[in-house]
């Protein structure tokens, strides 16, 4: 599988570390595009850029490069949308994502340090607030090694990011419903249309392999409650 790589600041919080991770999939029908510049008084690299779905609980983080940035395969919605880099302050735009479409937007950061987190509530891309003291451990710490995370960082953390799945710690039996959630069509469950990922994508023994791992690294007994990631991946520039 083609991979890309990446050279990213936020949450990797040095421009020095690299991760490489697979490439997010071609256009998915029905979902839209997510595109823009964002711009500062002062030179800067690698700015992440949120856009944050609340109905859906869903958060696409994708970097710029060369001030620019684009976010694919977006659900249609209402998205909240800002840029966070350190030493600067960025308003939110609220955005309409259309199927079959590109939504530009143009974000513009201010110098000063922001007043809190606006990754404050779901471990990576809530709106603003307060944030609970958390212990930043190594990405390769929080997330071991293992086929099965090559399957999360190309669908769960994709759309949730890492800490999403960090501070919500689930037994093996909520982690099977919240993965058949994930992968059902059914609108009524869901509350949108088509499945977040498509069930074909895991084989019967990759989905064994991702219960497995997740109720070892993220149920109730693990030690992912109180920690997030100092290097995550996320969605790619494109």
């Amino acid at each position: 599988m083609k991979k890309v790589q990446w050279q990213v600041i936020g949450l990797l919080y040095a421009i020095l570390f690299s991760v490489t991770i697979p490439a997010p999939a071609a256009a998915i029908p029905g979902r839209g595009t997510l595109s823009g510049t964002v711009t500062a008084p002062e030179p800067f690299q690698a700015a992440e850029v949120f856009a944050s779905n609340a109905e859906m609980n869903i958060v696409f983080l994708v970097y710029t490069a060369g001030g620019k940035f684009r976010a694919v395969n977006l659900f249609p919605g209402t998205y909240e949308v800002w840029a966070e880099k350190s030493g600067f302050q960025c308003a939110t735009k609220t955005v309409e994502i259309q199927p079959g479409e590109n939504t530009a937007v143009d974000l513009s950061m201010t110098v000063g340090e922001a007043a809190a987190p606006q990754t404050g509530g779901m471990g990576m891309g809530a709106q603003q607030g307060s944030r609970q003291p958390v212990e930043q451990v190594d990405y390769d710490e929080l997330f071991p090694e293992h086929p099965a995370r090559e399957m999360l960082e190309e669908t769960c953390i994709y759309c949730h990011g890492a800490n999403f799945i960090s501070n919500a710690p689930k037994s093996r039996d909520q982690w099977n419903r919240a993965l058949a959630r994930m992968t059902s069509e059914d609108q009524a469950e869901t509350g949108y249309e088509g499945a977040m990922v498509p069930r074909s994508t895991y084989s019967e023994p990759q989905w064994e392999s991702l219960l497995e791992y997740l109720t070892e690294n993220f149920g109730p007994e693990s030690r992912a409650p109180g920690r997030e990631a100092l290097r995550g991946c996320a969605a790619s520039t494109g």
